[in-house]
């Protein structure tokens, strides 16, 4: 988890701290959605 927080931007991580798990989660929802559309976009070009 430590690795996780470490890798994001300062401001996410001081958010992340301050507010709690809620941000947490919205931040791992928008960094999954965001891995699955480089993901897509990666196989489309390699086609």
């Amino acid at each position: 988890m430590f690795s996780i927080l470490a890798t994001l931007p300062a401001t996410t991580a001081i958010a992340v701290t301050l507010l709690g798990p809620p941000v947490l989660v919205l931040v791992t929802v928008f960094g999954l959605s965001e891995g699955v559309r480089v993901v897509r976009f990666a196989r489309a070009r390699g086609r």
